[in-house]
């Protein structure tokens, strides 16, 4: 993807603004002729907040957005299913103990 250094975006709030940096996740929008700057996560921000526009780079943004929900999607699912799974290896296990107890118990009371 392009850089988006030098872009200009529209924000519902602040209005009209060019992106002046970028690093770890964020971009560095300038709005009001340089009197005021905001930093914004990427590509979050594309997802409601800012509007590129270069239709081309929106574009980009957008996918990179659905990309990083479907990446966030399928690690809350395996996260669901893990815990599904140590939940029910705690039922076993906790059924076993009492299974076990039980049979102690009745061992106990036969052997009196």
């Amino acid at each position: 993807m392009e850089s988006l250094i030098n872009e200009y975006v529209e924000h519902k709030k602040y209005g009209r603004g060019i992106v002046t940096g970028g690093e770890s996740g964020k971009i560095e929008v300038e709005f009001k002729n340089g009197v005021e700057k905001k930093q914004f996560l990427f590509p979050d921000s594309f997802d409601g907040f800012l509007i590129l526009d270069n239709e081309v780079l929106e574009a980009e943004c957008l996918l990179m957005v659905q990309e990083k929900k479907q990446v966030l999607a399928k690690e809350a699912e395996e996260k669901r299913l893990e815990y599904k799974r140590l939940k029910e290896e705690r039922r076993k296990e906790k059924t076993k103990s009492v299974k076990k107890k039980k049979s102690t118990t009745k061992s106990v009371v036969l052997n009196s």
